[in-house]
Formats: structure tokens, sequence, C-alpha cells
């Protein structure tokens, strides 16, 4: 398992069973354990601020802390096909972003930097060092907006569909898929939770003084 399978859709990691009958032992697995993913956090949110190619007005302190990361195939309500993001969840927000790699060529006597999709040469590109990518902004759904999350299998693959509301009130959808049940479940929990300490608050309206 490379360092980037750690992902954090394994919250099993945040709470691991410790075989040792020691109470001190027990009390610092986890602890080490919660260091680690916390490390790794850092590490993940540091890349995406040097990758992402365009903001889009967005500021990054007001999406919360980073909880999870991950590359997940999803399908939306507004594209018939399925899409592979990473995809990113805050405290505040869920961030999808879509990779796209680049490399450098000598055009005209000088080297530039090139799409892969866009160089001649892009079928015989091969993943190396000398490549880079940026991440572009691909989409974002508040906690607040989110009205329903639901986890479920089907045909041997497992989904998690998320409901939202947009500007217009209008209710759409995105569907998350996963090859275990384990990261199903992770997951819907996670989202769940954005959904739930995101609700808005009900402000009360003061009553109009009625006038003689």
């Amino acid at each position: 398992m490379s360092e980037d399978d750690i992902s954090v859709e394994r919250l099993d990691l945040l709470d691991p069973s410790p075989h040792s009958s020691d109470p001190d032992a027990q009390q610092e697995a986890p602890r080490s354990t919660q260091t680690k993913v916390q490390k790794w956090l850092k590490e993940k949110e540091a890349d995406l601020v040097r990758r992402v190619l365009d903001w889009k007005g967005h500021t990054l302190k007001d999406f919360g802390k980073l909880m999870m990361v991950d590359t997940i195939p999803i399908f939306t309500s507004h594209q018939p096909d399925f899409r592979l993001f990473r995809v990113y969840l805050f405290e505040k927000m869920l961030l999808c972003a879509k990779e796209k790699k680049y490399c450098f060529e000598e055009l005209d006597g000088r080297g530039c930097a090139v799409w892969i999709e866009d160089s001649p040469h892009h079928e015989t590109a091969t993943e190396c060092e000398s490549m880079d990518s940026v991440l572009l902004l691909q989409g974002r759904i508040f906690g607040d907006t989110i009205t329903d999350v639901v986890g479920f299998t089907t045909n041997e693959t497992y989904v998690v569909e998320i409901f939202w509301r947009d500007e217009k009130r209008n209710i759409n959808y995105f569907s998350m898929h996963f090859e275990s049940e384990e990261e199903m479940s992770n997951w819907t929990i996670a989202m769940t939770h954005l959904k739930d300490n995101n609700t808005p608050r009900r402000t009360s309206v003061p009553e109009k003084r009625r006038t003689v």
C-alpha cells in the first residue's frame, strides 16, 4: 500500500482496536494513528493549494477543516457518463476537481508547456516525473444545500447518492461509486455529517406591531 492509499475515507484508522492489554498502549495507538492522518491531510491540502489553477473567487479558509480525500468516479444529473474526480471533503463543503496533465515540448526552437491531450505525441506519452499536472475546479456543494444522502448497492456496485438544492431551489443529484461496501459506508456517514452539521438555522421573524 502506497502513502497515497492511506486516504482518510478509511475512517476505521481513526478508531483502531489495539490488541494490547496495556491501557497506556491502547490510548497511544489511536493518538499515533490520528497524528499520521492529520499529517497526511495537511500534505494533501498543501498539494491542493499548489495545484489548483483557478480558485474562481473561493477562499480555502472558508471551507473549514479538510476531512477526507479520494479519487472517485461520479455520475451527475447533467452528465450522461461517469467522470473521475479528485474529491476533497471539508467541514463545510465538498469540492470536486479534475486533474489535467501537461508536458514540456520544444516548439519553434523553444520549450513550452502543452496539455497532454493537445500534444501530437499524447498517445505515446507516459506518466513520469518530468510531467506535472494541475487541478481544475469542476464543482462544489455546500453542506447547507444538501437535502438527502443515500447509500445503496446495485449490480455489485456501491453507490452514494447526494441530493442538493441549487440557487433556483431546484433539486439536483450526483452519485459517487465505490468498489467496496466499506468505502460506501464511510462516505455515506461523512456526507450525512456534512449535511447535518451545516443545516441552515431558521431565524425568527419579529411579529409586526399592530397600529391603531
